[in-house]
């Protein structure tokens, strides 16, 4: 399941590219970190106390200078910005433009609240604007009795399952607006129903496996640079 996490699959993707590539760019700025610090600053896009457990657990080799860098470098904090505006942005993609069963959709829930919260809010407020205009225009057809297009319910019933469970595992103000969806939703198909033994499970799953991911993440790209 490590392939489901989104933030893995994007760090590794972005790190190859550092590594390959001669001159290193995110948005004209160009990237002149070690590549332990490139891998570090591509972290900070977890909450701290995770990154705090992934430094002491699986990232050892960040000294305490390397560390304070991450944290309070100008052009390591500007770093993390730009990556935080390119990542939130292919995030939206992957969850618009790809289908994923109610484990995967749980997976990613998951892995989203693990997120610093400015970066979640990069993703969720152009997602949530983009469900209220589609219940809008779902709203109208069916005032005016017409059919709706197939591809609005499709893009619906995916932000639809993937803020559902977000609300299950921490609920929020967004609840309306997803509340809003369920309704419109239910002209086409049954909504979610949970479960919260089996909720309880699958956070405990979704937990082993993200960290997991992560740990093999980063032994792959230590093995890779070779760095100590």
């Amino acid at each position: 399941m490590e392939k489901m996490f989104l933030t893995i699959k994007w760090m590794e993707k972005i790190f190859r590219l550092f590594l390959e590539k001669e001159r290193f760019f995110i948005k004209d700025k160009e990237i002149l970190f070690t590549p332990k610090l490139f891998l570090a600053t591509l972290l900070r896009m977890y909450k701290t106390p995770l990154w705090e457990k992934i430094l002491k657990e699986y990232f050892q080799e960040l000294n305490p200078e390397e560390k304070e860098l991450c944290e309070k470098g100008f052009d390591y904090l500007y770093a993390q910005d730009l990556f935080s505006l390119e990542f939130s942005k292919w995030y939206q993609e992957m969850l618009l433009g790809r289908s994923y069963t109610e484990r995967e959709y749980f997976y990613l829930a998951y892995e989203f609240l693990n997120l610093k919260e400015q970066l979640r809010k990069q993703i969720q407020i152009p997602l949530l604007d983009r469900i209220k205009k589609l219940c809008i225009h779902l709203e109208e057809s069916f005032e005016t009795k017409q059919n709706p297009p197939e591809e609005d319910f499709k893009k619906l019933k995916k932000l639809y399952s993937f803020f559902s469970w977000v609300l299950v595992l921490e609920p929020t103000k967004i609840s309306e607006i997803v509340e809003r969806g369920e309704k419109l939703l239910k002209e086409i198909s049954n909504p979610l129903e949970f479960n919260k033994e089996a909720i309880l499970e699958l956070k405990k799953e979704a937990e082993l496996e993200f960290l997991k991911g992560l740990k093999n993440f980063l032994e792959r790209a230590k093995i890779r640079e070779g760095f100590k």
